[in-house]
This record gives C-alpha cells, structure tokens and sequence, in this order.
C-alpha cells in the first residue's frame, strides 16, 4: 500500500518508527511542488488505510497525518542511507 503510494507521489520513504512511516519529497533534488505531493501522498494513504480492517474489531484503519515544510537536515547512515530530520 505505502510503497504503490510513494511511486506515484515523488516521495522518498526515510523510515519507519514504531508505527510512524516518514518520508521526504524535495529531496536530495529539489521539487518546487513538494507540498502537493506531499499532500496527495498523505491523502492517498489515508484512503488506502480505510481499506484495510482492523484485526481487533474489523474496523477500516484510521491514521494520523502529520507534515513539516521548511529547513531540514541530513546526514548519511552507512554508506547510502540519507537520513532527514527537522532542525531544532
């Protein structure tokens, strides 16, 4: 679902934490029209989760959605692996 999703926005996934899945558009190349990808990214997500059932109840998935535009830093772990984060 979120690698379909990520195909066809733009987006790169950074990483998944806990059940937080981040990802970055706009970067390493710079996209002037990150924060429409970034939106139908997230959009798209949430839909997509409506369509998978909770294990518990049977209910569809509901997620939260959160963005940051601005600064950001980043760093390389390894020997390819970009890591973002918001500077504080």
């Amino acid at each position: 679902m979120a690698d379909k999703c990520i195909s066809q926005h733009q987006v790169f996934k950074v990483e998944t934490i806990g059940d937080a899945y981040m990802v970055v558009c706009g970067l390493p190349t710079p996209n002037e029209r990150h924060p429409v990808h970034m939106a139908r990214f997230a959009i798209d997500m949430a839909a997509a989760a409506r369509s998978v059932k909770s294990p518990v109840d049977g209910s569809p998935l509901q997620i939260r959605v959160g963005m940051h535009s601005g600064s950001v830093m980043a760093g390389v772990v390894g020997m390819r692996a970009p890591r973002y984060a918001r500077p504080w």
